[in-house]
């Protein structure tokens, strides 16, 4: 429902882009394109322009009209959940609630801090300052993530699954396989996979990854590991149905990589090649390095910012008993 009134939204303005994208413009794209080293620079930045306008739409236009609370308020009507209770906390704290279609309504109406202060006062009966202590010692230990996680899990769905499918598309750029005409380029946020079955992301600074010498440049990558707890990344292994979680190498600054590209004669960017319906990238010595997905900029920037602050870390000598002290 919400795409549908989104795509409502966008057909709804279309007079809006238009006039803002009106041909009064042209003459200072042209002259853009034409300063530009590569006529390819300018189209990526009239597609980013164009994506960027949907984007600011949505928020301005469609955001305030959303309300889905209506829309889930019916869902979870419709719904049968694996769990009708919560059972959270230790010994003193410890509590079981029953909920009903009513009480997840609420819940995700009000939020969770609330919806469970308000449930401890009354299976309790304590004060709501009480309460609140309670619930936010137990947020604080992390020990209600995994009981609620349960609570609108659905029977005869994988749960699991659905939830990486989701977790994909909030920081997945490439939404959708590439066709045919298209191939990506290696910027930042690419995730690459080696031959050998070694996962790496693109840290490289955008500026560069672009107007690249016929000689070539070196790229910089952190590592990714699989990883069931703690990951950063959800992607499925070169589009097959296989789901990976992949956790950032980054816990110190000499972890990063360098992979010497070259771009094809004429071109200014490292491009890939596609064979057998792979995707994938070749280094100047030859070895090809799978593409897997590009990462939405505010992920990958977060990425970037975690591992440059690796590299601001001092180290001095000094005393033991001062540094133990």
């Amino acid at each position: 429902m919400a795409l549908l009134r989104s795509l409502t939204v966008i057909r709804e303005n279309t007079g809006s882009l238009l006039n803002t994208f009106n041909n009064d413009l042209d003459p200072a794209f042209v002259l853009h394109q034409a300063l530009s080293p590569s006529p390819e620079d300018a189209d990526n930045l009239l597609v980013q322009t164009i994506a960027d306008a949907f984007s600011s739409l949505y928020f301005y236009q469609n955001k305030p009209a959303l309300k889905t609370c209506k829309f889930v308020d019916a869902w979870v009507d419709k719904q049968s959940f694996q769990q009708s209770q919560l059972s959270i906390g230790k010994n003193s704290t410890q509590a079981t609630f029953t909920l009903s279609a009513e009480e997840r309504k609420k819940w995700l109406r009000v939020g969770y801090p609330l919806f469970l202060q308000d449930m401890y006062e009354t299976t309790k009966n304590i004060e709501a300052s009480e309460a609140q202590k309670i619930v936010a010692n137990l947020d604080q230990k992390k020990a209600l993530f995994n009981p609620i996680k349960k609570c609108f899990s659905l029977d005869g769905a994988d749960m699991d699954v659905v939830n990486k499918k989701f977790a994909m598309l909030t920081h997945h750029k490439s939404l959708f396989f590439p066709s045919d005409e298209y191939l990506p380029c290696l910027m930042p946020g690419c995730v690459i996979k080696s031959e050998a079955e070694e996962y790496f992301v693109c840290i490289q600074q955008a500026c560069d990854c672009l107007r690249i010498p016929s000689s070539g440049r070196k790229f910089l990558f952190l590592p990714l590991e699989e990883s069931s707890q703690n990951f950063d990344i959800v992607l499925k292994n070169n589009n097959s149905d296989e789901m990976l979680t992949l956790a950032v190498i980054h816990k110190t600054s000499y972890n990063i990589e360098t992979l010497d590209f070259k771009p094809d004669a004429g071109g200014t960017v490292i491009k890939a090649q596609k064979e057998n319906q792979k995707i994938y990238f070749k280094t100047k010595d030859g070895k090809k390095y799978f593409w897997l997905c590009d990462l939405k900029e505010d992920f990958y920037l977060k990425i970037i910012n975690e591992y440059a602050q690796k590299l601001t870390r001092v180290g001095i000598e000094q005393s033991e008993w001062l540094r133990r002290s």
